[in-house]
């Protein structure tokens, strides 16, 4: 049989592809057949058997050796998926039974942190594997093998103990895994283990090691606590979600999955220390093939793993024979051993990652770094073969996993190359010495922290670059388009007259892009005065109270996009964060507001309810040392530019639909030249006591209650008198928000409605005597009743049209742009003079010939008190008291 192969430019060596192509037939066979029942695998093995018996007679060696490899594939598949979905467990599986089972551990258990789903908060979920060996209950059931996924709820500090290879006793309800899932059933567990037996002694070992580097990084920073035990461990429990997040953007994920990189690095460590110590090179790499059983061990067999340690141990195993093989060799060979082993990688996307970074590497890296080695030093031009190769053959897999790419990952890459390797040296020397020596340990941890900030901080700085990554088609058909135009501009590359093409089509598509960057100006106006953020189902309100500084109503229920919300705007302080009340998708976002940025108070109405989420308000405010106070009806807030009565709750309901939600703390906040009523998240008991009250409520933009629910009292909307009303609600939410009664109520009382699921981030700008609203993504809907001359009328001069400045269809815009006539919708009104601190009055403008007069800062309401003595109060405000009226 010829050799399949490429010359590479350095030493003309070839490269053994011999193995290519049973590679790929079993992987396929394998991917076809673990999506199949296991019938159709045999007949895919039937087929095998009598294709390679033709092949036999008319001895085709090629075709012989893909027949073999069909067989193989298809049986060892179709075994592997009949001993998963046949037996006693399956069954019971599919009938849905309570069951007592015996269960050894398999896999490290994972917290999954509950999420606000609309005004509750999800759970905390431990999720783990093992391998069922018995069930007790309804009946008795031995000898099994039967793999399934646990998840367990409740109390998770006894779960968060258990370590691989530990048996338990645990009671639950089985439910079958969804389609393709290599897994017998799904068991939910009710309680807690019943430990029948101790992990064994590697396991026990590696889970002192694990710890160990997480107790010597307790002290360091929530970066180095985080990201320090995943670069050496894989262990990413600890690492911030948004850290995470700017990771993937950045292209840097596979620092955090331990792959052949780190095997790479604790062989390159072994042989140099064994030469150092003049160990024979056969007992060198004896000694490295211990230590790499141990490593796989340690960080945990994952699909990455296991092909980096095959991989290695078969170039160990032909150096020790005296034939040395080449890398590819062992990599197609680790594929075959694998695929067959344990079908189920054919569909692990990081197996699929690790092998199409690993085969670029060593395919098209060397051939592109001598090219390179021309122009560039050589150092540069290695890192930037590799990097590049590398991204190029993830890109397509990764579109399709995350629906984008990046286009910042190659620099990043580069930047943070050289700190790769002192920070995983320096972790796995801490891990190893702090169970015997932890003071030595917490110094070396200092050292490994170095290059771990280092690498936070390309993650975070190319993350946050302006279109660090595009949208892409998460379709099968997208993929194979991203590898079609890979391959294209690759062979383009390669000739001089498709270079210079390339190049100037580039220049341009920078100079356009640089352009429209330029152009589009800040995501904010100057002068914006309100800002109602897209954090999806849930309340995020930013007030403006000065440079840099903003009063926070509501946090939303994710703390990254409020985070990033307060980041457009340039808040670095906030005065004072309000919640209106304790449910989910008000207050889980509150650490988004906490980091990062000085925070002075936290008010909070009179309910404590949800109990959980009140206790989680505490537990996050005193780890931020911000002080947690009340307000009730009456009092008056006054925190630079923003003057805020509080409206309600004058009486506190209970026995409602919702407490929580009708006890909402309400705000009449007043700004130069506008005035804001914030309603929470009132209902329609809530809202008849205001109206039946007599309370304030005339404003010149409503934020309309509960996310523009059907429980209204309508009149309401009416009594306020707003010229625009915003609903603060999320994309596809399974509440009915918001309903359309209360939108045609909204443009019946000729206000025109702004909606964050349809229009983005709503923003209201303030300057020149004017006042403008804007939907970042849209144009709002028009109002169907005549446009109102403000919450009171009055009377227009002539020259003046109740007509909007400027409309235009929203057609969206990139992250970072400012909104334009091509952007949302531009409402504005010219203020007028504002008389004994009474509201603003507005009408729409086309025109104006004469001068706007700045109306004065608005009074404050009642009467001044002295600020509070409290201890813990550190705010640079004051609070005034008043009876209510």
């Amino acid at each position: 049989m010829s050799v399949l192969g490429l010359e590479t430019p350095a030493g003309g060596r070839v490269i053994d592809l011999r193995l290519l192509v049973p590679a790929l037939t079993v992987w396929a066979v394998c991917w076809w057949s673990t999506g199949v029942s296991p019938r159709s695998s045999a007949i895919a093995c039937a087929a095998g058997i009598l294709a390679a018996t033709m092949a036999g007679l008319v001895r085709r060696r090629l075709v012989l050796m893909l027949c073999a490899a069909l067989v193989a594939a298809a049986a060892s598949a179709g075994l592997h998926m009949a001993l998963l979905k046949t037996g006693p467990l399956p069954a019971m599986a599919r009938a849905g039974d309570r069951v007592s089972v015996e269960l050894t551990v398999t896999t490290d258990p994972v917290l999954h942190v509950g999420k606000a789903a609309g005004s509750q908060l999800r759970p905390d979920l431990v999720v783990l594997r093992g391998v069922v060996s018995g069930v007790s209950v309804p009946r008795r059931v031995d000898g099994l093998r039967s793999p399934v996924l646990l998840l367990a709820g409740g109390d998770t500090s006894r779960w968060l103990t258990l370590m691989p290879s530990q048996r338990i006793i645990v009671d639950g309800r089985l439910a079958p895994p969804q389609p393709g899932d290599d897994l017998s059933a799904v068991l939910t567990a009710r309680g807690t283990p019943q430990l029948i037996g101790r992990p064994s002694r590697l396991q026990r070992a590696a889970g002192v090691i694990r710890s160990g580097l997480r107790s010597a990084v307790a002290g360091q920073s929530a970066d180095v606590r985080g990201l320090l035990p995943g670069l050496v461990l894989g262990d990413v429990s600890r690492m911030d979600p948004a850290l995470t997040a700017d990771f993937r953007t950045a292209g840097l994920t596979h620092l955090v999955a331990v792959s052949g990189a780190n095997v790479a690095i604790l062989f390159a460590v072994v042989l140099v220390l064994a030469r150092l110590a003049r160990v024979p090179p056969r007992s060198a790499l004896v000694v490295s093939t211990v230590l790499l059983v141990g490593f796989v061990v340690l960080v945990r067999p994952t699909p990455s793993v296991l092909r980096a340690a095959v991989m290695a141990g078969l170039l160990v195993a032909a150096a020790l024979s005296g034939r040395l093989r080449q890398p590819m060799s062992a990599l197609l060979g680790a594929i075959l051993l694998l695929m067959l082993a344990d079908p189920e990688l054919s569909r692990s996307a990081g197996f699929a990652l690790s092998t199409a970074a690993t085969a670029a590497l060593l395919v098209v890296a060397p051939r592109w770094a001598v090219v390179l080695r021309r122009r560039l030093p050589q150092r540069l031009a290695d890192s930037l073969a590799v990097a590049t190769a590398a991204q190029l053959a993830c890109g397509p897999l990764i579109a399709v996993l995350s629906g984008q790419v990046s286009l910042v990952a190659v620099p990043a890459n580069l930047l943070a190359e050289p700190a790769v390797p002192f920070a995983t040296v320096m972790g796995v020397l801490t891990a190893v010495t702090a169970p015997f020596a932890m003071p030595l340990a917490r110094v070396l941890a200092r050292l490994a922290a170095l290059p771990t900030i280092w690498l936070a901080g390309v993650a975070r700085h190319a993350a946050a670059a302006p279109y660090a990554t595009v949208v892409w088609s998460q379709s099968a058909v997208g993929g194979l388009a991203l590898a079609a135009c890979t391959v294209g501009a690759v062979l383009a590359l390669r000739h001089r007259s498709s270079r210079r093409v390339v190049a100037a089509a580039v220049a341009g598509v920078l100079v356009a892009v640089l352009g429209a960057r330029l152009t589009a100006g800040p995501w904010a106006a100057q002068q914006w005065a309100f800002v109602a953020c897209d954090v999806g189902q849930g309340d995020g309100l930013v007030l403006r109270a000065g440079p840099a500084s903003a009063v926070v109503v509501d946090a939303g229920p994710d703390p990254a996009r409020m985070q990033g919300c307060l980041d457009h705007l340039h808040v670095r302080h906030v005065a004072l964060v309000v919640l209106s009340h304790l449910h989910a998708d008000h207050v889980e976002g509150l650490p988004g507001v906490l980091q990062g940025r000085q925070v002075d108070a936290i008010d909070v109405g009179p309910l404590e309810e949800p109990p959980g989420e009140w206790a989680r308000v505490q537990r996050w405010a005193a780890a931020a040392h911000v002080p947690v106070q009340r307000i009730a009806a009456g009092d008056t807030l006054s925190v630079g530019d923003v003057t805020a009565a509080v409206v309600a709750p004058q009486v506190v309901l209970h026995g409602t639909d919702s407490d929580p939600n009708n006890d909402s703390i309400v705000l009449r906040a007043v700004l130069p030249s506008l005035t804001i009523l914030l309603t929470g998240d009132v209902e329609a008991p809530a809202q008849q006591a205001l109206l039946d009250g007599g309370a304030r409520l005339d404003a010149d933009i409503v934020k309309v209650p509960h996310h523009g629910s059907a429980n209204q009292a309508l009149a309401l909307l009416g009594r306020t008198g707003a010229q625009a009303a915003v609903t603060s609600v999320g994309a596809g939410n399974t509440y009915g928000h918001p309903a359309q009664v209360t939108m045609s109520a909204v443009a019946a009382d000729g206000m025109r409605g702004f909606r964050t699921d349809h229009d983005g981030a709503v923003e209201v700008d303030v300057g020149g005597g004017h006042v403008g609203i804007v939907g970042h993504h849209g144009s709002g809907t028009a109002p169907t009743a005549p446009v109102r001359a403000g919450p009171r009328q009055v009377r227009s001069p002539g020259r003046h049209q109740a007509v909007p400045v400027r409309a235009a269809a929203g057609s969206g815009r990139q992250p970072g742009s400012r909104p334009s006539a091509g952007h949302g919708m531009l409402w504005s009104w010219q203020a007028q003079s504002r008389r004994s601190g009474r509201s603003p009055s507005f009408w729409a403008t086309r025109s104006s010939s004469s001068p706007a007069r700045s109306p004065p800062r608005p009074r404050p309401f009642g009467r001044p008190t002295q600020k509070p003595t409290s201890a813990t109060w550190s705010a640079p405000r004051w609070r005034q008291a008043t009876s209510s009226t």
